[in-house]
């Protein structure tokens, strides 16, 4: 199966003019349902979360929502992350990244925070909202 997938996507690549599909590999996290007890990555193995479209991640109990204090991950949000008490997404760890085509709503608080320092990309169509800078 896994050698299939390989060979496809060497085969698109061929075809695209040796461009890499940007698709060919999953998340380690994937986040597919709501959740109001937000998300902390330091319980999961891997360097890549990603917040599925339609997918509202929230935590309203005063603690930030998406979370990562022991490695550096790379969160893509394609659904809604935001709350009332907190901040959305903190990334501790240097080398860190937000890509964002959903909706972060820090209008509270901040919506990002990479402690020691890493990217957000706000994609086309996309929305941040934050209250600090």
């Amino acid at each position: 199966m896994v050698q299939r997938v390989w060979a496809r996507q060497l085969m698109a690549a061929a075809v695209m003019g040796g461009v890499w599909p940007a698709a060919a590999l999953a998340a380690d996290v994937n986040v597919t349902s709501d959740t109001t007890t937000g998300v902390n990555l330091d319980s999961d193995v891997g360097s890549t979360a990603e917040i599925a479209s339609g997918v509202n991640v929230s935590n309203g109990i005063a603690q930030d929502v998406v979370t990562a204090a022991t490695s550096a991950w790379t969160v893509t949000n394609s659904g809604t992350i935001t709350s009332d008490f907190a901040q959305d997404v903190v990334l501790s760890v240097g080398g860190s990244s937000v890509v964002n085509y959903g909706v972060i709503d820090g209008s509270s608080n901040n919506a990002i925070v990479l402690a020691n320092g890493g990217s957000a990309t706000n994609e086309a169509g996309a929305t941040i909202t934050t209250a600090m800078i």
